[in-house]
């Protein structure tokens, strides 16, 4: 007899037919009037366009890895003008903790290159294996400051394979959602390459060709066995 009152309670309290709805319909919303993601594929943008690189500095993500990281891909993307370069280099000051004041900077130099240049597309590369809120805040504001109709704005944002997986791509959806581009390549260098872009364990970059293959078809052959 405890037992039927016990399941018998049970399904009153979830019999709610006003409950039930809330919970399941609380994500749909009222009418169509948001804008929405178009998704296509293209040839990356290749050349001396306004170059912002952005991410956080700190023990883990030195100063030395990020130079060589930016030399790298500033030769992946065709850039031979270091006027069309400026760095967001954000200092971590411990745990969500961030050098405002130098932010404000290094933003302030980052718009002016922009604006100076003329340009209708500007390249962001997220740098380093950190992201923060206050770097995605910045750099809404940093779109936000070029001086250029929202609908004519084209971004091409680099993330680097060791940034957490999503952060970016999020941030590149709110962009366009929000109305503050009119449209974005996002290139994942994880997506292209199956070494990862930082190598932080081996470095790749003095390898030879022949060995680089070999590395490759070792790591295939690891991908077919575990896909079996």
């Amino acid at each position: 007899m405890a037992a039927k009152k016990f399941i018998g309670k049970k399904e009153q309290k979830l019999s709610s037919q006003a409950d039930f709805n809330e919970l399941h319909d609380a994500h749909i919303p009222v009418s169509l009037r948001d804008p929405v993601l178009k998704m296509s594929a293209d040839s990356a943008i290749i050349g001396n366009i306004p170059t912002i690189f952005v991410g956080v500095v700190d023990e883990q993500y030195t100063d030395a890895m990020w130079t060589k990281h930016a030399e790298r891909l500033s030769h992946l993307f065709g850039i031979d003008d270091p006027t069309c370069i400026a760095e967001i280099k954000v200092k971590n000051r411990g745990p969500r903790t961030i050098d405002g004041e130098q932010l404000g900077r290094d933003m302030t130099a980052a718009i002016n290159v922009m604006n100076s240049l003329e340009a209708s597309a500007i390249r962001i590369v997220g740098m380093g294996i950190h992201s923060a809120l206050g770097v995605h805040d910045a750099l809404e504001s940093l779109v936000r400051g070029w001086n250029l109709p929202w609908e004519q704005k084209m971004v091409q944002f680099v993330a680097l394979g060791d940034s957490r997986e999503g952060d970016y791509l999020n941030f590149c959806k709110a962009l366009c959602l929000k109305k503050l581009c009119g449209s974005i390549q996002f290139y994942k260098t994880m997506d292209y390459n199956n070494f990862g872009f930082l190598d932080l364990n081996r470095n790749l970059a003095n390898l030879s060709p022949e060995k680089l293959q070999e590395i490759l078809a070792d790591l295939n052959v690891a991908k077919q066995q575990n896909t079996e």
